[in-house]
């Protein structure tokens, strides 16, 4: 409130959604960006995130910076981790990954179980507690919001054709069942990433 007062305020704000972006630019230099700029940066890259976490594959980290970056910066380019922090913060429905990847943060619980290639886990002793099943995923996706329990997951994958059986407490996928071919082969990192089979 007291900027706001100033002659020149340095602080700019913008409230979308449920969000206030605040912009501050420095006093007394008069190459500093505009507050404003700063703002319509912040939201175009928003913008751009959300559209990036809407594809199916998700994009590569080269291919989401490389589309971030096109996009023109009103003062010095950002480091390629706040450059992904920003354009994540500022969007409406898209989240980061410790890899700089970025995700809808409503990705549903059957691309997540893909992307995170928790079958590798399961498919090998002493395979995964329902709680190490369900922070697999969460480690590789830490905010989804609508990530349901361990044995909907598990359910999940049997739908999926995975024989996921429970031993001692752990999901396990049996080895003969994979032998037999009554599960699909799970898909590698390569493959799950570009669509391949």
């Amino acid at each position: 409130d007291t900027e706001t007062l100033r002659e020149h305020p340095r602080l700019a704000t913008r409230r979308t959604d449920d969000r206030v972006l605040v912009a501050l630019t420095p006093d007394g230099d008069p190459a500093a960006p505009a507050a404003d700029n700063l703002i319509g940066y912040a939201l175009q890259l928003g913008e751009r995130a959300d559209e990036l976490a809407s594809r199916d594959p998700l994009p590569s980290v080269t291919v989401t910076l490389g589309e971030l970056r096109a996009i023109p910066p009103p003062g010095p380019a950002l480091s390629d981790t706040d450059l992904v922090a920003l354009a994540a913060a500022v969007s409406a429905n898209t989240a980061v990954t410790g890899r700089l990847e970025l995700y809808p943060r409503d990705l549903s619980p059957e691309r997540a179980l893909k992307l995170s290639q928790v079958v590798s886990y399961l498919s090998a002793p002493p395979g995964l507690s329902p709680g190490e099943l369900r922070d697999r995923v969460l480690a590789r996706f830490p905010d989804l919001t609508a990530l349901p329990d361990a044995p909907r997951l598990r359910d999940i994958l049997r739908r999926q054709k995975y024989d996921v059986q429970v031993t001692d407490g752990r999901y396990l996928i049996p080895a003969e069942t994979q032998a037999s071919g009554s599960s699909p082969k799970p898909r590698t990192g390569t493959e799950t990433r570009y669509g391949t089979s």
